[in-house]
Parts: structure tokens; C-alpha cells; sequence
């Protein structure tokens, strides 16, 4: 584990070739491998791991580290090394908690170990440690795992939800009025470092505290609300919305989700976590937002739009039939401008973008929009492909195409071919792509000349010696 706690050395052993790969990732990640590895110990939970998880459970927030090292430690002195420590960051996220589950069923029966023993003992020693300082015992001696002890501090009851929302509420508002402050001296900086600090922190006794019977529901639900704005980038607000939703189960969110328009707000903040977290709510239906509003949010997302719109589409709730009609106008704008370079947003991630694209050419209902030549950019799909020497892009639209020689080589409104725009902005992998497997008319004469005229004119020579070896034989360039 490093000194900040966020990364951990996992040890990945293939026992069949002999060998061990260590690599550095994140526990989430870790995690998140363990849960998807359906063929492992991992996946076999039993009454005894539910036990485990209780216990763990059962103890106040700042015991749960030193439970799960001591755990950890003692079956390292019993001779089991365990693939991974499994001490977290002082709770269990309801997205972690089943992977978590399954990590500590290896660790007990994986390696012929009785979880009972180790629960009690080590349990007991985290209550006798409450008001010392936090700490690991260096080692759990072999005789202090075989008594049971005399008397057992009782654990402090952990903070109640309503109080710790009712702090954070307090800081929420101290930290708006320390960013107001103009030209903030040191003092002032420190101080709102700090208080965004303890901010973070109680996310985590949110996450402890969200199981409790019967929590305040306007002040849980405006919390909802002020974590959902604040944006899913900071630490821990995803396992926080994640343990009011399914945790406060004598609160229906989807009313608030509506009524503040939630949805709309995770599409335009780009807040793509939250965005798939609300669309899962058990409760949430699609009465509850208007799905013209929603798409069209999401199409004009400036950071995420791609990301946004492949949750939508991804999605049961959204059904496009009712309303292809009315968003027709805005997805040829946003296939368009996510499917040409100059019309590329500063901050947007690129990420998914091809699965978009093909599933939009695939989608019963966005198909019978004009996807090649609709929207804001001047330039067929194809063209624009070629242009801007996206072969990722560029595969897509030919596979979806009939003839996608002739198609290359048809003349668009402004005299030149899809392939001759490639050819023009010097897009050599592209045109290589092209002429090693497409057969095209090569000396094909249009109203601004042939394919090589334009290469030889613009002195493009690696791209002449490309179009010559193709078979490309008249050069005919016709200025203006």
C-alpha cells in the first residue's frame, strides 16, 4: 500500500506457468477484476463470509482499517499469504461490498481457515484499542487468538445519518462563502482547503451511517441533491449516491430525481457515473423525465457527450420511437460534430466514440435519420472520415456502405471525391488503407481534376508514389 492509501501492489500468480506479475492499480480496480473473475473462489459466498462482513459492519468507522490489517496480518502468521491486503479506506461502498465479499471468502476458505476465530479475536482487540491512537498490532500472538476476553469495551454508537448531513450541510455552506471571498489571503485558502478536507472525509461516515432505520428524509433528500450537483469527480460522492439509493430504502429518490431534473443535470455537467447510477435506481421509471429533454441534454454535453449519450442508448428506460421525430434536428447535428474533427469540443473525451457511431447506424429508429450528410458540417460521413484520416471512423462508414468504391469516388457539391479530401489534407495511412483494399478509379476526371493531379499539385510526393503504384496514371489538376 502506498502512504496515501489509494494504490495497491496486487500480486496476479498463474500457479499452472510458475510465474507471479505484480502491478500497481487502485483498490477499485482490484476490486472491480476480482468481481468480473467468474471462474474463481471468489464467486462462492456462503453464510460464514456473510458473518465476516457483519462483524465488520458492526464496528465504528475508525476500527474498520485496523480490523481488516489485523486480519491480514494474522493469516500471514499462519503461514497463508493472501493475493492482495484486503484493508480499505474505512468502509465498504454498496458497489464494493459484494467484490469485497468475495476477496474475504479467499482469504478465509480459499485457505482452509476459520473466519470464526479470527472475527472475535481481532474484533476485541480493535474495541480495546477505540480511544488509542490508530494503529496496527505488529504481530496477533498465537495465544491472544485462543482466549477469549473477560470483558468487552461496548463499540460507541456511530454517528446517526441525520447529524452527519447535518454537519456536511454546515461545511457545504462554509465552503460557498470562502469562495466568495475576493483576493483570499493565505489564511483564507488554508482554511477552505481544509474545510473541503473534513468535507470529503464524512463522506465516508455517510456511507457507515446510511443503513440506519428511518433517516431524515428533506434533509437526506436535499443532501441527494447537493452531492449529485457537486459532480461525481470528487472522492468517494459515486459510493455515497450509490448508499443513500439503495441503503435508505424507506426513501423514494425518483420523485427527487424528477422534480430537480437530476438526469438533465448529470447530461449537461457530464457527470456520466451519476448518469448511469440514476438510470439504475430501482425505482426510477420513464415517466420520470422527459426523454426529448434528456437525449437532447446529453447530445450537448460539452465535456461528456459521448460518454452521455452511449449511457442513454444503453438504457431500457429511453425509448427513442415516440420521439425520433422531434430529435431528428439534433442527432444529425450531434453525429455530425462528433464525427468531424474541426467540430471537436476543447475538453470532451473521445472515449466510446466508435460504439456510438455504430450505434447509431444500427438503431432501428436514429437510422431513418440523414446520418451521412445532416447536420452543421458540409461534408458527407464518409467524406468527413477520409478528411479528417480517422480510420477507426472511416471502417465503420464503409462497412455500412454498399459499394464503398464507387461511394469514394463519387464528386460531392464541392467538385472533389471523399477520397480526394484525404488525399488533399495529406491523410497517408488513410489513402494507403484505401488503395490496398478498395478498387478505384483512379484516373477518374472530375470538375477539379484526378486523384493525382491534385497529389502532384499540392507536392505530395509520398502520396504520388502511393496513387502511381496503385495504378494512377492521368494527372490532371484544374485551379479554382
Amino acid at each position: 500500500v502506498d502512504e496515501d492509501k489509494k494504490n495497491y501492489v496486487v500480486v496476479f500468480h498463474d500457479a499452472g506457468a510458475g510465474k507471479s506479475v505484480q502491478k500497481q492499480i487502485s483498490f477499485e480496480t482490484a476490486m472491480f477484476h476480482l468481481k468480473e473473475d467468474s471462474g474463481g473462489a471468489y464467486t462462492r459466498l456462503d453464510k460464514k463470509t456473510h458473518r465476516l462482513i457483519d462483524e465488520i459492519a458492526s464496528l465504528s468507522l475508525r476500527n474498520k482499517i485496523p480490523f481488516l490489517d489485523a486480519t491480514y496480518k494474522m493469516m500471514q502468521s499462519r503461514g497463508s499469504v493472501p493475493m492482495i491486503n484486503p484493508a480499505v479506506q474505512g468502509s465498504f461502498s454498496p458497489s464494493l461490498t459484494a467484490a469485497l465479499e468475495e476477496m474475504l471468502l479467499y482469504l478465509s476458505t480459499a485457505q482452509s481457515l476459520d473466519p470464526e476465530r479470527p472475527v472475535s479475536d481481532i474484533a476485541a482487540w480493535c474495541r480495546d484499542n477505540e480511544n488509542k491512537s490508530p494503529g496496527l498490532p505488529s504481530a496477533v500472538p498465537q495465544q491472544q487468538q485462543q482466549q477469549q476476553p473477560t470483558e468487552v469495551a461496548p463499540e460507541q454508537p456511530a454517528s446517526s445519518l441525520g447529524d452527519v448531513i447535518s454537519n456536511m450541510m454546515h461545511l457545504k455552506e462554509k465552503i460557498h462563502d470562502l469562495s466568495q471571498i475576493g483576493s483570499p489571503s493565505e489564511e483564507v485558502m488554508q482554511e477552505l482547503s481544509e474545510t473541503k478536507s473534513e468535507f470529503h472525509k464524512l463522506k465516508l461516515d455517510v456511507i457507515a451511517s446510511s443503513k440506519q432505520n428511518d433517516p431524515p428524509e428533506k434533509a437526506t433528500r436535499d443532501f441527494f441533491c447537493a452531492i449529485v450537483r457537486e459532480g461525481d469527480q470528487h472522492e468517494n460522492s459515486a459510493e455515497v449516491v450509490d448508499a443513500l439509493l439503495y441503503n435508505c430504502s424507506s426513501i423514494d429518490f425518483s420523485p427527487t430525481i424528477n422534480s430537480e431534473n437530476l438526469l438533465i443535470d448529470c447530461c449537461t455537467d457530464g457527470n456520466v457515473t451519476f448518469l448511469k447510477q440514476l438510470l439504475g435506481y430501482k425505482n426510477i421509471t420513464s415517466s420520470d423525465f422527459d426523454c426529448v429533454e434528456l437525449f437532447s441534454s446529453a447530445c450537448f454535453s460539452q465535456t461528456a457527450r459521448i460518454q452521455c449519450v452511449k449511457v442513454l442508448l444503453e438504457s431500457s428506460l429511453v425509448d427513442l420511437s415516440p420521439v425520433i421525430e422531434d430529435l431528428k434536428p439534433v442527432i444529425e447535428e450531434y453525429f455530425s460534430d462528433i464525427t468531424s474533427a474541426p467540430k471537436r469540443l476543447p475538453k470532451e473525451s473521445r472515449d466510446g466514440v466508435e460504439v456510438v457511431v455504430e450505434r447509431f447506424l444500427t438503431h432501428p429508429q436514429i437510422a431513418t435519420c440523414n446520418l451521412s450528410t445532416g447536420g452543421t458540417d458540409p461534408l458527407s460521413f464518409l467524406a468527413r472520415t477520409c478528411r479528417d484520416g480517422d480510420l477507426g471512423l472511416y471502417r465503420l462508414c464503409i462497412s455500412h456502405i454498399d459499394s464503398p468504391s464507387k461511394e469514394l469516388m463519387e464528386p460531392l457539391p464541392d467538385g472533389f471525391t471523399p477520397f480526394m479530401h484525404a488525399i488533399i489534407k495529406g491523410q497517408k495511412e488513410l489513402v494507403a488503407e484505401v488503395l490496398s483494399t478498395q478498387k478505384l478509379d483512379l484516373d477518374k476526371d472530375t470538375e477539379t481534376g484526378t486523384c493525382l493531379g491534385i497529389a502532384n499539385a499540392l507536392q505530395l510526393d509520398e502520396i504520388s508514389e502511393l496513387l502511381k503504384t496503385a495504378g494512377a496514371t492521368s494527372s490532371i489538376f484544374k485551379a479554382g
